[in-house]
């Protein structure tokens, strides 16, 4: 949504094909559980009859994104960018507006910063993620950049499916500037997919 912050939500199921946000599972956490991370372009699960938003079954699931310079109604101010629910009421500000733009039955939720993101991938053993050669130059130059509170920030190498830690793929994740938010939307959905795969 906006800055460093994620929601995590889980709502109630609603009719089949409707656009709604549901939780990921994460089985290796005892504290952890239905968990779905969001990033700043919002990531949607697309449900159709399943209560757990992704099929175990076929180890499939279905991802959209809400950029967050969508132009939305924000309750108590007009209309701006959703990205602007945050800054105006926090995480109960943005679920309302996502709820009430989007049809949306978000009834709870979590918030979570880049850290523990990174955190949650290095405990699962990374995430698998092909990297072309730009894509290594401005990971590097996001690792760099980004201060994680003395974690480890390793560089990525070569370009190839390789492995990468918890502070790569997030700085993976916030890659935009060699092709814009689109694709950034693209990568975010593609570490959620890496972390289901791991999981």
């Amino acid at each position: 949504l906006t800055g460093l912050a994620q929601v995590v939500g889980k709502y109630n199921t609603s009719p089949k094909d409707k656009l709604i946000l549901d939780m990921m599972y994460i089985e290796r956490f005892s504290i952890w559980r239905d968990v779905k991370l969001i990033f700043q372009t919002l990531i949607v699960f697309l449900k159709k009859d399943s209560t757990e938003g992704f099929d175990k079954k076929h180890k499939k699931i279905k991802l959209t994104s809400i950029a967050r310079d969508s132009y939305v109604a924000i309750d108590g101010h007009s209309y701006d960018k959703l990205t602007h629910a945050y800054a105006y009421g926090k995480s109960q500000l943005s679920v309302k507006t996502l709820n009430q733009n989007f049809g949306l039955e978000i009834t709870d939720y979590v918030t979570m910063n880049f850290f523990e993101l990174a955190h949650i991938i290095d405990y699962i053993g990374g995430i698998e993620i092909e990297l072309d050669e730009r894509e290594v130059k401005e990971l590097n130059r996001v690792v760099a950049e980004t201060d994680f509170g003395g974690m480890e920030k390793p560089m990525a190498k070569t370009a190839g499916l390789q492995r990468l830690s918890g502070t790569q793929a997030v700085c993976f994740a916030r890659i935009r500037k060699i092709d814009g938010d689109v694709e950034r939307g693209n990568r975010q959905k593609e570490v959620l997919s890496a972390m289901f795969r791991e999981i």
